[in-house]
């Protein structure tokens, strides 16, 4: 199979653990692109977050963000397709996660926006420096979500990982039906639109693009990532991944730490003779 895109996600798989994509990375994706092969950004990060990361890459095709609920134009981050939460499921979600006192916060479709949350805090600022946003304060989320103007793809939870698994179940029990309840990382929990995830996200971009989605390699570390390597041509988890995420894969890579995608692609779309040694 020849792959004409290459599709990958972000934090923990293209990125290194400070957050950087590494020399090497950058070398080898813009060798990749200059054979030919498109690159996708796949992130739960939201557009404002995504496009500079993007443009560091070089690439120009559309990108998906914030679990798949935005697909965004890649040169300008102007939304292409935007599915935001159903506004009384977002109120409601936010009701849950405030009577269980959980930190978490909001997000506009569009690129030049903040996150909101109720208060600055520790997690907001934590937050704030990971992904390079602002935050702003919008006093209690769940009468923010009630207005018009608040419209989210995505709520982001900040939770202790202990607390992860049972909270996160709870969530899609509730809202089984309305709305995907997901996990990034042992700490963050993200909700979406019913039926909102990186995969139909990829098959939408797919039509668009007029591409069979076998011709996509996809990468992921994450709960999120799961649709995404499903539907793909090849689905390749990297090495540090979750192990929900390790048993569905059809390869495993090296680490995100290790450049394993970057290693991986230089090996079998490049042919570089020195990562088969």
């Amino acid at each position: 199979m020849t792959y004409k895109y290459v599709v990958s996600d972000l934090d923990g798989t293209l990125l290194n653990e400070q957050g950087e994509l590494s020399p090497y990375t950058l070398e080898v994706l813009g060798r990749l692109q200059d054979a030919g092969v498109g690159l996708i950004v796949a992130s739960g990060r939201v557009t404002a977050s995504v496009l500079p990361l993007a443009r560091a890459i070089g690439t120009e095709l559309p990108i998906i963000t914030g679990n798949g609920a935005v697909i965004a134009d890649g040169r300008t981050g102007a939304p292409l397709i935007a599915q935001c939460l159903p506004q009384e499921d977002a109120v409601e979600a936010a009701l849950a996660l405030e009577a269980e006192g959980h930190y978490f916060h909001s997000y506009s479709p569009e690129p030049d926006k903040p996150f909101y949350c109720s208060a600055t805090c520790e997690d907001s600022a934590i937050y704030s420096r990971a992904v390079s946003m602002e935050a702003q304060t919008v006093g209690k989320l769940s009468d923010f979500l009630n207005k018009p103007q608040a419209a989210t793809p995505k709520l982001l939870a900040v939770v202790d990982a202990e607390v992860m698994p049972g909270l996160r179940d709870r969530l899609r029990d509730r809202f089984a039906g309305r709305l995907t309840v997901t996990n990034s990382t042992p700490h963050l929990i993200e909700i979406t639109r019913h039926g909102v995830n990186k995969g139909a996200a990829l098959l939408a971009l797919c039509t668009r693009l007029g591409v069979e989605p076998a011709r996509c390699i996809a990468f992921g570390d994450g709960g999120n990532d799961k649709s995404l390597l499903a539907v793909a041509g090849l689905g390749i988890a990297v090495k540090n991944a979750q192990p929900s995420l390790l048993a569905m894969a059809a390869k495993v890579c090296g680490s995100n730490e290790e450049d394993g995608v970057a290693r991986y692609l230089a090996q079998w779309l490049l042919g570089d003779r020195e990562e088969r040694a």
